[in-house]
């Protein structure tokens, strides 16, 4: 009786300090995607033919969790965009990516990163069909294709005046389809993710132009909940590393 009460009680203290232990040296961060897809700094499965997320910043934030192991990344199931700022808001997602232009007025309520990336914005359109666009004022009247939920700065005044007639959709590769049959003039879409859908559309780059003048450039960096401020700071190390060594640009050249 003694000999199985002395196991019992060895067997609670070693599961305590095993559950203690994992509690020290794992901190979980979890990771927010929008289910719109931003290829190819996330891709989603249906558009990649994978069962997973990737792209530029799973692969990013992979390679930051192999040198910091007592953080564990979680990869959140993808939600609507609406559902992710909520989810930030309540701290349910510590982390997403974004730019702080399209935050808003909500930028000051979190941490940000040192920028992994710059891109910009454009006016995308067919060849055969371009115009000259040099000015927000040069898209007035005409019907835009755009991404519902996506932040667009200043033009998003134009949209809700009806200055600038906006068309919806979830997907990018949707935008594609209906500048192709022409059901809208132009689409706005980004020198980083739009050829990386039109590949994977039926249809070929050389069959659109992007406009010379941006709609504006920006940086991305990831947003961060104001109680994870050292990972914040181990986050902004290893992008800082990841440039130099030039793991970022390696990583940036698989999804090219």
């Amino acid at each position: 009786m003694k000999k199985a009460f002395l196991i019992a009680f060895f067997l609670f203290k070693f599961l305590l300090c095993d559950t203690s232990f994992a509690g020290t040296v794992y901190e979980q961060v979890n990771v927010g995607f929008d289910n719109s897809g931003y290829a190819p700094f996330h891709i989603l499965p249906d558009e990649s033919g994978d069962k997973v997320i990737k792209g530029i910043v799973v692969d990013l934030l992979n390679g930051f969790q192999g040198q910091y192991p007592h953080y564990k990344i979680a990869f959140n199931k993808v939600v609507p965009n609406k559902r992710l700022t909520i989810e930030m808001d309540k701290g349910v997602a510590d982390i997403v990516y974004d730019s702080p232009l399209f935050v808003g007025e909500k930028v000051n309520n979190f941490i940000w990163s040192e920028s992994f990336a710059e891109t910009r914005d454009c006016v995308v359109m067919l060849k055969d069909s371009q115009f000259l666009f040099k000015k927000p004022e040069d898209l007035f009247g005409k019907k835009v294709g755009k991404i519902r939920g996506y932040a667009y700065g200043e033009y998003d005044k134009y949209f809700q005046e009806g200055k600038i007639i906006g068309w919806n959709t979830d997907k990018a590769i949707q935008l594609i389809t209906m500048l192709k049959m022409k059901r809208v003039d132009c689409f706005l879409g980004n020198i980083h993710t739009t050829p990386y859908q039109i590949k994977l559309s039926k249809y070929k780059l050389e069959e659109f132009y992007f406009s010379d003048k941006p709609l504006y450039t920006f940086e991305l960096k990831f947003q961060i909940n104001k109680s994870r401020v050292k990972l914040r700071e181990d986050l902004d190390r290893f992008i800082i590393e990841a440039k130099a060594t030039g793991l970022l640009k390696k990583i940036e050249e698989k999804y090219k």
